[in-house]
């Protein structure tokens, strides 16, 4: 279940972690969104925003990059999407081939 990260008994808005994942906030760019890899959002409809956040695998401290939906600070997801460095290039390179 993905729930936001606990600091001093706070939940931390804009975060997201569940049994194996967890934004990784520790160097944060803007600390309104603590794991963003992006000074904003990369989409923002308002109350719901997308983040591409860096990640950290629990057991084993290797790093990462999730996209992760919020409401209101809350995470939507209930499930995560982990993807390495090389997928994000991948991602991007995908998304500029839309033709609308």
């Amino acid at each position: 279940m993905a729930r936001r990260i606990i600091v001093g008994g706070t939940p931390i808005d804009f975060t997201c972690e569940n049994s194996r994942f967890k934004t990784d906030i520790s160097a944060p760019i803007n600390p309104v969104y603590p794991g963003s890899v992006t000074f904003d959002p990369i989409y923002d409809g308002g109350d719901d925003i997308l983040l591409l956040e860096k990640v950290i695998e629990k057991s084993s401290g290797n790093k990462c990059y999730w996209f992760m939906w919020y409401s209101n600070g809350i995470p939507k997801l209930t499930m995560s999407g982990v993807i390495s460095e090389d997928d994000i290039v991948e991602v991007i390179r995908n998304i500029s081939k839309i033709s609308f």
